[in-house]
Parts: C-alpha cells; structure tokens; sequence
C-alpha cells in the first residue's frame, strides 16, 4: 500500500495550475512535506492509517524521492523511503524498519508526473485558505491499471503550488499480489522549498 500511496502522493504533488493555467509548474527541482489520511477496504478488511512524507521532485533526472513515516490504526510505525527513476524505469524500496532495500521495476502504466492539469480535468472554483492564501480547485477522473477513482487538486493562485488533494476510488496493489480494493486518501502540503 505504501508503494501505491507514495505513487499518488507525486501524481498530485506535481500537477499544477494557476487560475485557469493548466501547465504552471516552472521549477525544476523543490521539496514538500505533506500529512495524510488513507483508508482502505479490500476483502472484507479495513485498514486506516496517517503519513507524513518528505518529498524531493527532481525533474532534471527524472528522478523522484519520498522519506514516508506511516502511523497504522493498530499502533505499528514503518519507516520507508522510495525513489523513483524515471529514465530506469525502476524504484527502490527502503524499509528503515527491516533493515531492507529492494529495486524493482515500475509496475504496468505508471508514468513520470507531469506538470500540468490532465486535459481532462475541470475547473470548480476559487477559495481562500485560512491566513488568506488564495487556492484553485480542480476535479478530473483518474483510470490506469492500478487506479480508477476521482481526483480533487487544490493549487496556490500564486505560484502553483499543491495545497491539497483527495482521491477515493478503486485500486490495485502491486506490491500485494494484485489486491484490488476501495481507497480514500486525503492530503494536506505544506509550503514547498526550492532546491
């Protein structure tokens, strides 16, 4: 689930807008921290858990890192990181509690994020955050072979930054044997930083 959660997590971490701008992301290289909540229901079992995330997007290797701390709803703490390469076609999987490290090809469909709104997304409207920060909404469905669900993005009107996402819908596991089931994840960024 993390492998999944990580991938999402980029997917709307860099898809961007301004007003009605559908490509506004300039920077090449920043990092954000970002808190989340992610439910899942798959065979008639519910899990529910919370993560913070440190994440590096590096578009000038193609290369893209997430340092994630996951608090399960049965108390249990995991400590991972991945690492996306773009041009590899590989991820490494990090897991600071196992003491492991493990390179794996990307599964089927997933692609380097882009830093626009899908063309298929619609605009819903402009709202102030609170301490004033001016944010637009965007709402688009989202279908490959591991997801099918709706997306709901929230970027600063000034510099196009994430502020927030939602997705609920359906997936597909890759690192449990092909699992399919419900999924609700909401995030929350805080202000990015350029490197």
């Amino acid at each position: 689930m993390t492998r999944f959660f990580t991938c999402f997590v980029v997917l709307c971490l860099v898809v961007c807008s301004a007003a009605q701008d559908k490509c506004c992301l300039k920077e090449n290289m920043f990092a954000i921290t970002s808190g989340s909540l992610l439910g899942l229901h798959a065979d008639m079992e519910f899990s529910a858990s919370s993560q913070e995330i440190f994440s590096v997007v590096d578009y000038t290797t193609s290369r893209f890192m997430y340092n994630s701390t996951a608090y399960t709803s049965d108390n249990n703490v995991s400590y991972t990181m991945v690492i996306d390469d773009f041009e590899q076609k590989v991820e490494w999987n990090i897991d600071f509690n196992t003491k492991k490290c493990q390179k794996v090809p990307f599964p089927e469909g997933k692609q380097m994020p882009v830093r626009c709104v899908p063309d298929n997304a619609n605009f819903v409207k402009q709202v102030t955050y609170s301490g004033g920060t001016l944010v637009n909404m965007w709402y688009y469905p989202i279908k490959s072979p591991i997801q099918d669900g709706q997306v709901v993005i929230t970027l600063t009107d000034k510099g196009c930054l994430p502020a927030g996402t939602s997705y609920v819908g359906k997936i597909t596991n890759s690192g449990q044997e092909g699992k399919r089931g419900d999924i609700l994840i909401v995030n929350r960024y805080s202000r990015p930083i350029n490197v």
